[in-house]
């Protein structure tokens, strides 16, 4: 084996994985129907009706959609000659029950192992350095992984949908946790984090239904705001006292970012806003279902795109006047809501922030200099009051745009904007 340092690049890998015209051509067949490069060093393409199989030794490169949908395929063996297993070589192999990678592979291209929904268990060699896109993505019965200390990222979408994965155990080899990387998987319940750098990227863990807690070790100093949404069962997370970028003060069940109190994650029932807090992260408790009231700290200036969007069970909130901003669909499908109260404070509701609040009745603003986005009540449908209050003060500026798609879809029968504030 070269040095890793004179490696090709993946994508060079991948060019080297697809068989040429001429190696087509002068393909040779074994006796199961599988063709080969005439050298023997690359397998080609297996037939459709294959059910088990050995790659003949001295096969170095499995190619790209060698087994394509050869869903008959229940076991292969695969030699340690084998450096390179290209792009979509077993997708959906849907039977295909047991694989063991050699430690000889060094590059497996995207959904290579992707809706083989019969994998039960997978060892990442120690030879591989990068878990590419969506390798064992939809691998719905996989329920075992060990990913190998040599492993520096994890690709995006690597593991997503894998519906039956539990637990996961990140090794610190590991420096990138990439963009949806586990992203649906509904069963994990566990995951182990390093005590070491790691970037967690948008997404990585969005939508793991059935993960209930977190612990953010001392040394991680990158999490995407979306990390972690749509995590609707998370109620602890605890980031560790040492870490110098995060933390988890007054016990708040939350990731808070420590340098500009952002609140970027949450837990749902469980979390109480610090009153350090100065602004709601975007997506900060997108998602939490079982969320069913908040209390806002009126140390809150802004309240982030997404931040409470989908929280179904969410039935009342309190807008203290200390918040001046409430973002892109911060309160987007938040059904169960029936009445907000905008403080005076506030200058600028965003485009869909009570978006599709289904069960909204009843909407009062207090603020005399206020922006209210395009669709910013779309399809509240059982909106029907909507009230503009004047400050007391005459000497107060008055300053009211409203989007004309502002209240799209809304049955509204009271519309009460006094045209001055003595009215």
């Amino acid at each position: 084996m070269a040095n890793n340092d004179i490696q090709p690049s993946n994508n060079a890998k991948q060019i080297l994985t697809k068989a040429t015209d001429e190696e087509v051509a002068n393909s040779v067949c074994d006796e199961f129907g599988v063709k080969y490069s005439s050298d023997g060093k690359k397998l080609i393409q297996a037939p459709k009706n294959i059910q088990e199989y050995i790659i003949k030794p001295g096969t170095e490169i499995i190619c790209l959609q060698a087994f394509y949908r050869c869903e008959r395929l229940t076991g292969i063996e695969i030699p340690n000659s084998v450096v390179m297993i290209g792009y979509d070589a077993f997708y959906y192999c849907r039977n295909l029950s047991n694989v063991v990678i050699p430690n000889s592979v060094t590059y497996i291209g995207g959904t290579a192992f992707g809706r083989c929904d019969s994998l039960e268990s997978v060892v990442i060699p120690n030879t591989l350095k990068y878990i590419g896109n969506s390798v064992f993505r939809h691998c719905c019965n996989l329920t075992d992984v060990t990913i190998s200390d040599s492993v520096t990222h994890i690709g995006p979408s690597a593991f997503k949908g894998c519906t039956s994965l539990k637990s996961i155990v990140i090794p610190s080899s590991v420096t990138c946790i990439e963009e949806c990387a586990f992203e649906e998987c509904t069963s994990l319940s566990n995951i182990l984090l390093p005590n070491s750098d790691v970037c967690i990227a948008r997404r990585a863990f969005n939508g793991c239904t059935n993960l209930e807690s977190i612990v953010i070790p001392d040394s991680i100093s990158h999490i995407d705001s979306e990390a972690f949404g749509n995590c609707r069962n998370l109620k602890h997370i605890q980031v560790n006292t040492g870490n110098r970028v995060y933390d988890s003060r007054d016990n708040s069940d939350a990731i808070i970012q420590t340098s500009n109190n952002m609140l970027l994650i949450v837990g749902c029932s469980e979390t109480i806003i610090p009153d350090t807090v100065t602004c709601i992260g975007d997506r900060a408790f997108s998602g939490r279902t079982d969320l069913t009231n908040i209390n806002i700290p009126n140390s809150v200036s802004v309240i982030g795109a997404d931040a409470f969007s989908g929280c179904t069970g969410l039935t009342s909130v309190n807008i203290p006047d200390s918040v001046t901003y409430i973002g892109f669909e911060a309160f987007f499908e938040c059904t169960g809501l029936t009445s907000i109260e905008i403080p005076d404070s506030v200058t600028r509701i965003d485009h869909n922030a009570f978006g599709r609040c289904y069960n909204l009745k009843r909407v009062t603003i207090s603020s005399p200099v206020i922006y209210i986005g395009i669709w910013a009540f779309k399809e509240c449908r059982n909106l029907r009051s909507f009230t503009l209050r004047y400050p007391l003060n005459p000497q107060t500026r008055i300053k009211i745009e409203i989007d004309q798609m502002a209240f799209m879809g809304c049955p509204i029968e009271s519309l009460v904007i006094p045209l001055s504030n003595e009215d």
